[in-house]
Parts: structure tokens; sequence; C-alpha cells
């Protein structure tokens, strides 16, 4: 029974490691999001401005289309990228509360086979403080 327990709080800890990877992974899929969506409004911001101060010169008026037709464009990438970001912090939120269920399967298994309690660096403290519920 011992070393089916130690074989499962190995597994454990890969799947808790391999998990620490995807978040720092979906982290960094967020921020270069962000940057992106941070241009896209940039650009979205300048055309509105233009477009709104407009003379309104006949000649400009397939320029004016244009430039409607481009920020319709990127206030729907807007949209897009916003949704994107909301479907990133759902996959965080989960995968945080798998880490912290795995994190607690790996803590009780170390208690049952009498190792050492949760050292620094143990999957018990990689969790980040952000999913750790309050009292």
């Amino acid at each position: 029974m011992r070393a089916r327990l130690e074989k499962r709080r190995d597994k454990l800890r890969a799947e808790f490691n391999a998990g620490g990877e995807t978040l720092a992974e979906l982290a960094r899929e967020r921020s270069n999001l962000e940057s992106v969506l941070l241009r896209i409004r940039g650009a979205a911001d300048v055309l509105a401005e233009e477009s709104a101060a407009g003379d309104g010169a006949d000649a400009d008026a397939e320029l004016g289309a244009r430039v409607q037709e481009r920020l319709a464009e990127l206030r729907r990438e807007i949209e897009d990228g916003v949704q994107r970001c909301a479907a990133l912090d759902a996959r965080r939120d989960e995968l945080e509360a798998s880490l912290l269920r795995t994190s607690g399967a790996i803590q009780v298994l170390e208690e049952i086979l009498g190792a050492a309690p949760a050292a620094e660096g143990s999957p018990a403290d990689a969790v980040p403080p952000s999913t750790v519920p309050s009292s």
C-alpha cells in the first residue's frame, strides 16, 4: 500500500508541476492579449476622434467611409479580445482550483506516508495567493 501511495503522490506532484507551467503560460498569453488590445483601443480612439472631427467635405466622403469601416472592424476585434480574456480568466480560475485540490491531496499523502512537513517550494506553497480562500 505504501508503494501505491508514493506512486500516487509522485503522479500528483507531476500533475501539479505541469499545472504550474500551464498557469504561467496562461499568464503570458493574457499579458500578450492585453498588449494587443491596448494597441487596438489606441487605434480605435484615434479613428473615432478623427471621424468626429471631420469637416464634412465631399472629397473626404470616401475616406470617412473607410475610417468608419475600419473603426467598426477594430471595435469587433476589441470585443473578441475581451471575450478571449474572459475565457483565459475562467480557465486560469479552474486551473488554480485544481492546483489547490492537488496540493491538498499531496499534503495528505505526505502526512500519511510520514513525510516531513511541507517545505518551502512545496506544492502547497506554490499556489498563487489569489486562490487561497479567505476565512
